[in-house]
């Protein structure tokens, strides 16, 4: 089973006393941000505006060859600047540091070019972090991109361009209990200073998820049998379990269990089980659908007192919960491709 999301126990150990001076060494609050902005072929009816993405500070100027825009900001932070003209609007996203600093910007078809930032180094880091990313996606390495997102997470700890990172990594490691769990190890040391930013409380919602299925044994949960008793799944006689949530009128749903069907027999010599928890009440329509399209796994019915999709904060299906014998979930997504590119099943 590929599982890259492992490798960041040792790189947590390799860099815990890097994160702690980080911490030590670069808590410490400056002056406030005073943002010199010169669009280079303005118009005097246009209008200039820049807010931080986390929408706590915003100004707006009519257009001047050269406008100061001060803000109560200590931190380097993440903006929007804007220019409107007119019916039309021209924006830019630009990482900036705290302090004095100076951005020269051109209108080019329906874009705000950014051609320099003065006094900013975080601008270029970015600039230099968007374009090896994208690099890296075209490779589809996802081993390198681990890397390359965790290093970006650990050299940038003490400012909230690492919460940016940390959500890029979410998303390439969504449903990784392991991953989520060292991520959550790393961003510990912020201990909670960027709780203003927007991207705090987005890797923090994802990493609660992560936490309530990392609490959750499926072995331990029980649920309907197709012959409407009250049971529970049976783990043991596979190496790994595929728990496939899913309901009748749900199309990506009835859709992948045809993609379930194909690879059934592979799955099987390889000591992987597919098990269905259907949301429906209906059992003997379900047993209909599931004869006549030649679906022999076995398919369990979840009721209104053991709904474990409520437990376990499942709300997007279909939803694949990957287990190991025990019933201990290792991960979950949202695609039966996914879970083939996880088991090495992809030409």
């Amino acid at each position: 089973m590929n599982r890259d999301g492992f490798f960041y126990k040792a790189y947590y150990m390799k860099h815990s006393l890097l994160l702690y001076l980080f911490v030590c060494a670069n808590f410490v609050l400056s002056a406030q941000t005073v943002i010199e902005v010169k669009i280079l072929n303005g118009k005097e009816e246009g209008r200039i505006k820049i807010i931080d993405i986390s929408h706590t500070v915003s100004s707006e100027s009519r257009y001047k060859n050269t406008i100061s825009f001060n803000l109560s900001k200590t931190d380097l932070d993440c903006y929007e600047l804007t220019y409107r003209e007119r019916n039309r609007l021209f924006a830019a996203t630009l990482w900036l540091d705290n302090g004095k600093l100076k951005v020269i910007a051109h209108i080019a078809g329906n874009s705000l070019v950014v051609d320099t930032v003065l006094g900013s180094r975080i601008y270029y880091v970015a600039k230099r972090f968007n374009t090896e990313f994208m690099r890296l996606k075209m490779e589809k390495d996802t081993t390198k991109i681990n890397r390359f997102l965790c290093d970006a997470i650990v050299n940038n700890i003490s400012n909230p361009f690492s919460l940016m990172a940390a959500y890029k990594y979410t998303d390439e490691n969504s449903g990784d209990i392991a991953a989520g769990k060292y991520l959550e190890e790393i961003l510990k040391y912020q201990n909670g200073k960027f709780k203003w930013f927007l991207y705090d409380s987005l890797v923090e919602e994802r990493l609660q998820l992560l936490n309530s299925l990392k609490r959750a044994n499926l072995s331990s949960i029980s649920c309907f049998n197709s012959k409407q008793r009250i049971t529970k799944i049976k783990f043991g006689d596979s190496d790994y379990y595929v728990i496939d949530f899913w309901f009748l009128h749900c199309v990506p749903c009835i859709k992948q269990h045809k993609e379930i069907r194909a690879a059934y027999a592979d799955l099987t010599r390889s000591k992987i089980k597919i098990i269905g928890i259907c949301l429906d009440k209906d059992s003997r329509t379900i047993k209909k659908y599931l004869n006549k399209n030649l679906f022999y796994w076995d398919n369990y019915f979840v009721s209104n007192d053991t709904d474990i999709t409520v437990r376990l904060k499942i709300t997007e299906f279909p939803t694949y919960l990957v287990t190991d014998k025990h019933g201990e979930i290792l991960n979950f997504c949202h695609s039966f491709l996914e879970i083939k590119r996880q088991f090495c099943m992809l030409p």
